[in-house]
C-alpha cells in the first residue's frame, strides 16, 4: 500500500513538472495581460516574444525591466538556436531581435544585462570584440539575426547614435524572466529598487474621487502614491497643476532616479506616448532655485544640458516650469509656464500632457455630476454580464462601458480614419456607436469628457456616403433623431459638403455632431482637414465573433493567433512571412479546408488592406482568390461565383489591353495603393523571368466555421 502511494506521488510530481507551462512559469502580471501565444517556457525560464513592436535597445530593456525581467540572455548555443527557431517557425519573422548584451561601459568588453561576463558567444565575423570598424565605438548593443546560424551583430543603441551610421535602431525584442512557481525570483529581478510596490493597487491607493472620475487605465501606483497619467488633454503648467490640486494632489514629484525612470517608462512603453509631460517642478519664486510643488528642495535632478539652474539669457529666464521627455532618458527641460505673446513669438507650445500624483490620504473634491452614474454603477460586473466574451478577451475592462444592455468600447488610445475605425469595430463583431437617442448621446459624450478626459471629436456610426442629403446609420437604418451642430449634416451648405460624408461627436460641445472627411486622401490634406479621430464601438451580447469561436481548430493549432483575424463570421489567415505562386498559395489554403480570400465588397477589401498595412506593417502585394484562367477577361472567384463589385487598378482586370494580359490571369491586392487589384502570372516560368514579373507573393486564406479542421 505504502509503495503504491509513493508510486502515485512520483507519477503526479512528474506530471506536474511536465505540465508546468506559461500559466505556472510566467509572472502573473504579464500572463494576465499578455497574449499566451507570445510567451514560451524554456528550462524554467519564461520568454516573452515582442514581435509586433519595434524599440531601441534602451526602450526594449526598460520594457522588460518594468515587468521584472531583462532582455533575453542566450548564454548557450541551445537557447540561441531555440530563440531563432521560435522566431522563424512559430512567429513567422526573420527580423533581427535585440538580446541583452552590450559593451556600453567598456569598449569591446561585452557584458550581459544581468552583469555577468560573456563566455560563449555567436558574433558574426567583424562584430563583437573583433569589430574594428570606424563605427565600432557607437555600435554598443547586440541583436541576433534569426536566419542562418542565428549570428549576433553590433548596432547603435539609440536614435542619436544611429544617425551617424544611418541604421534603424528600432527592433523587435525578447524578454526573459527567471522564475520559480510563477513568481519572479528576488535575486534575479534587476533594478528592483525602481519597481513600484506591487502590494499596493489602484483600488486601495487612489482617492475615491479620483477613482470615480478617471478610467483605471490611466492610474498607476508607485510607493503608496497614486499616479494619474493625463494623456488626452494638453494644458499649460498652471492649468495642469490646478487640475491635479482640485483632486487633492499635485503634479508628479519624481524626486529620485527610480521614480523618474518609472514615469518615463510608463509614458513611453505602457502608454506609447513620446512627448514631454509636465512634472511638479519650477523656479517661479526665485530664478535658478527650483523647488517641488510640495515646497520641498531639489536634491536629485535630471536636467538636460543647458536647462535647469545653469540656464542664461532673456528667454531662458522666462522658462520657469519643467517637463520630462520620456523619449530622451526622462531628461527634464525648462519651458514657459503659460501662454503669452513671447510663447507665440518663439513658437514654443506651453500646452503639454501631464502627470498628477495623489498621496494615500488625498480626498478628491471634484464636483462630478454624472446623469448616467446609475447606469454604470458596479462597472466590472455590468461589463462582465453584458460585453461579449470575445470583446472582453481582446480589449479588457479599461475602455469598456455599459449602457442599457449594450457594450461600448472607447477607442481613445489610437486615432483612425472612419473606415479604419469601422473595420476595427467590425473585427470584433460590432459597429461604430449608434447614438439614436439623446440619452445615449449624452452618455457617450459624458464618458468621453469625464471618464477618458477626451477633448476632441470621436467617430460615431453615421454617414451620408451614398446620398449626400440622406444620412444612414452603420446598421443601415434611417436617421430619425439627429443632433448635428449648426451648418452640419443635411444642412451643410459649405463647398466641402460633398466630401464631408462621415460624422464625429464633439464631447466638449454638448455631444453635437460634425461632418468630416471619411479618409485621409490628398484632398483632405489640401483642405486642412485631418480625418483621424478617436472612435466608439458598440456590441450586443452574442455579437462578437473571435478567432477562438470562428477559426477551425486545425488552423488555430497550425499558426499563432497573431496571424488570424475575424471579419463577419469569416476567419482570415494572413501569410506574410512566406511567398508562393498563386497556385501554391491556393493549394495551401485548401489544405485546411479554406481558399484564398474573397474580398467581394469594398468594406472587406478595405479591412484586408488595412490589416496588411497597419497591423502587419507590410505594403507587399498579396494574392486574393480571383482569376480569369478559364475565359480571358471573365474573372471569377475561387468559389466559382461571378465578379460583381471590383477594385482593379487602371489597365488591370477586364481593362488590361497589354500584350501580356493573356498570361496574367491571377489577381493580387496592393495594400499600399488603396487595396487596388493587379493582374499577374499565376506561376513561375521563363516569361515571368524575362518580364521580371515575380509571381511569388504573400497571401491571405479564408475559412468558415464549417471548414475542415
Amino acid at each position: 500500500m505504502c509503495v503504491a502511494i509513493i508510486a502515485c506521488l512520483l507519477i503526479f510530481s512528474l506530471f506536474a513538472a511536465e505540465s508546468k507551462g506559461v500559466d505556472w512559469t510566467c509572472p502573473r502580471n504579464l500572463a494576465s495581460r499578455g497574449d499566451p501565444d507570445y510567451m514560451q517556457v524554456w528550462n524554467n525560464t519564461c520568454l516573452h516574444f515582442v514581435v509586433s513592436k519595434r524599440r531601441t535597445y534602451g526602450e526594449a530593456s526598460r520594457a522588460c525591466r518594468a515587468d521584472g525581467g531583462t532582455l533575453v540572455l542566450p548564454k548557450t548555443k541551445a537557447l540561441n538556436d531555440y530563440l531563432a527557431d521560435q522566431l522563424i517557425q512559430r512567429y513567422g519573422t526573420t527580423e533581427e531581435v535585440w538580446i541583452g548584451l552590450h559593451d556600453k561601459k567598456e569598449e569591446k568588453k561585452f557584458k550581459w544585462e544581468d552583469n555577468s561576463d560573456l563566455s560563449w558567444h555567436n558574433f558574426a565575423f567583424g562584430n563583437g570584440p573583433d569589430n574594428d570598424w570606424l563605427a565600432a565605438g557607437i555600435e554598443d548593443c547586440v541583436a541576433m539575426d534569426a536566419e542562418g546560424d542565428a549570428l549576433w551583430y553590433d548596432y547603435p543603441c539609440d536614435s542619436n547614435q544611429s544617425q551617424a551610421t544611418r541604421t534603424n535602431p528600432s527592433k523587435i525584442y525578447i524578454c526573459q524572466f527567471n522564475l520559480e512557481n510563477g513568481d519572479v525570483k528576488q535575486d534575479s529581478r534587476p533594478s528592483l529598487d525602481i519597481m513600484p510596490d506591487v502590494s499596493r493597487t489602484v483600488d486601495n491607493t487612489c482617492p475615491p474621487g479620483v477613482l470615480a472620475t478617471v478610467g483605471s487605465h490611466f492610474l498607476q501606483v508607485w510607493d503608496d502614491v497614486c499616479i494619474h497619467f493625463v494623456l488626452n488633454a494638453r494644458k499649460t503648467y498652471r492649468a495642469a497643476n490646478m487640475d491635479c490640486r482640485r483632486d487633492g494632489g499635485t503634479l508628479a514629484l519624481p524626486k529620485t532616479e527610480p521614480h523618474n525612470d518609472f514615469l518615463a517608462d510608463q509614458l513611453l512603453n505602457f502608454y506609447d506616448m513620446n512627448e514631454e509631460a509636465w512634472i511638479g517642478l519650477h523656479d517661479t519664486s526665485q530664478e535658478a532655485k527650483f523647488v517641488w510643488e510640495d515646497n520641498s528642495e531639489l536634491r536629485w535632478a535630471n536636467f538636460a544640458p543647458g536647462n535647469g539652474p545653469v540656464k542664461d539669457g532673456l528667454i531662458e529666464s522666462l522658462e520657469d516650469c519643467v517637463a520630462m521627455d520620456p523619449g530622451n532618458q526622462g531628461l527634464w527641460y525648462d519651458h514657459q509656464c503659460d501662454e503669452n505673446l513671447l510663447a507665440w513669438a518663439t513658437l514654443s507650445n506651453p500646452k503639454k500632457i501631464y502627470i498628477c500624483q495623489y498621496p494615500e490620504n488625498a480626498r478628491a473634491e471634484r464636483n462630478h455630476t454624472d446623469s448616467s452614474t446609475d447606469v454604470i454603477e458596479d462597472v466590472p460586473t455590468l461589463i462582465g454580464k453584458t460585453c461579449p466574451t470575445g470583446v472582453l478577451d481582446v480589449l479588457g475592462n479599461h475602455f469598456l462601458r455599459v449602457w442599457n444592455e449594450t457594450c461600448f468600447y472607447f477607442g481613445v488610445s489610437r486615432r483612425k480614419t472612419y473606415g479604419e475605425a469601422s473595420d476595427r469595430c467590425r473585427s470584433e463583431g460590432g459597429t461604430l456607436a449608434l447614438p439614436k437617442t439623446k440619452a445615449l448621446n449624452d452618455f457617450l459624450a459624458d464618458q468621453l469628457r469625464n471618464q477618458y478626459a477626451v477633448t476632441e471629436v470621436a467617430w460615431i456610426g453615421l454617414h451620408g456616403k451614398r446620398d449626400e442629403s440622406k444620412y444612414v446609420w452603420e446598421d443601415n437604418t434611417d436617421m430619425d433623431w439627429e443632433y448635428f451642430a449648426q451648418g452640419n449634416g443635411p444642412n451643410n451648405g459649405n463647398l466641402s459638403a460633398g466630401y464631408e460624408d462621415c460624422v464625429a461627436m464633439d464631447p466638449l460641445d454638448d455631444g453635437h455632431w460634425y461632418d468630416n472627411r471619411c479618409s485621409s486622401k490628398l484632398l483632405s490634406l489640401a483642405m486642412g482637414s485631418n480625418p483621424r479621430f478617436f472612435f466608439i464601438c458598440q456590441y450586443k451580447q452574442g455579437m462578437a465573433r473571435t478567432v477562438e469561436n470562428t477559426c477551425p481548430a486545425r488552423v488555430r493549432n497550425m499558426v499563432g493567433s497573431h496571424f488570424l483575424k475575424v471579419w463577419n463570421d469569416i476567419c482570415f489567415r494572413f501569410v506574410v512571412s512566406t511567398r508562393k505562386t498563386y497556385t501554391e498559395a491556393s493549394k495551401d489554403c485548401m489544405k485546411e479546408g479554406g481558399m484564398l480570400a474573397l474580398p467581394k465588397s469594398k468594406s472587406l477589401n478595405d479591412f484586408l488592406a488595412s490589416q496588411l498595412l497597419n497591423f502587419y506593417g507590410t505594403n507587399k502585394e498579396a494574392w486574393i482568390g480571383l482569376h480569369d484562367k478559364k475565359q480571358e477577361t471573365k474573372f471569377v472567384w475561387e468559389d466559382n461565383s461571378n465578379l460583381e463589385w471590383q477594385n482593379f487598378a487602371p489597365g488591370s482586370g477586364p481593362g488590361n489591353y497589354w500584350l501580356a494580359r493573356s498570361i496574367e490571369d491571377c489577381v493580387a491586392m496592393d495594400p499600399g495603393d488603396q487595396g487596388l487589384w493587379y493582374d499577374y502570372q499565376c506561376n513561375s516560368n521563363l516569361l515571368s523571368w524575362i518580364t521580371r514579373s515575380a509571381p511569388q507573393k504573400i497571401y491571405i486564406c479564408q475559412y468558415t466555421q464549417n471548414g475542415k479542421g
